[in-house]
């Protein structure tokens, strides 16, 4: 058997720090792992984009290596089945209904209604 080294950069700027607990947990997939580090790179006020637009981006961006939609929707689904991610809908300026998407660097109690759940609408947050 063969030995392993790690090579590690010393970052001088932006970057992502993970806990070890989910960059190993195994209830995930490694693309789950790879999106949600991608996720949690992004400045807290980032707009998230949908699972069409991401698609279609990373198609436009790299012909040959996006993830079909249907896949981007998996994974997205496995983060929340995993309380990695969490959405909530709310009442925006006018009525309009707004869907916020929280994203974890670890598990959260995933609730099984967090559309619908008064008690998650009401906190806002996870």
């Amino acid at each position: 058997m063969g030995e392993v080294r790690i090579h590690r950069s010393r970052p001088g700027g932006e970057f992502v720090q993970l806990p070890n607990v989910t960059v190993h947990d195994e209830s995930l997939t490694w693309a789950a792992r790879g999106y949600l580090a991608a996720m949690l790179a992004h400045r807290p006020s980032w707009e998230p984009e949908t699972a069409r637009q991401a698609a279609a981006r990373v198609k436009r961006k790299r012909p040959g290596t996006a993830e079909p939609l249907h896949r981007v929707r998996c994974i997205l689904a496995e983060l929340e089945r995993r309380g990695y991610r969490h959405r909530v809908r709310r009442r925006g300026l006018g009525g309009r209904l707004i869907t916020e998407t929280h994203y974890y660097d670890r598990p959260a109690q995933p609730c099984p209604d967090a559309l619908t759940c008064d008690s998650c609408r009401r906190a806002g947050t996870r």
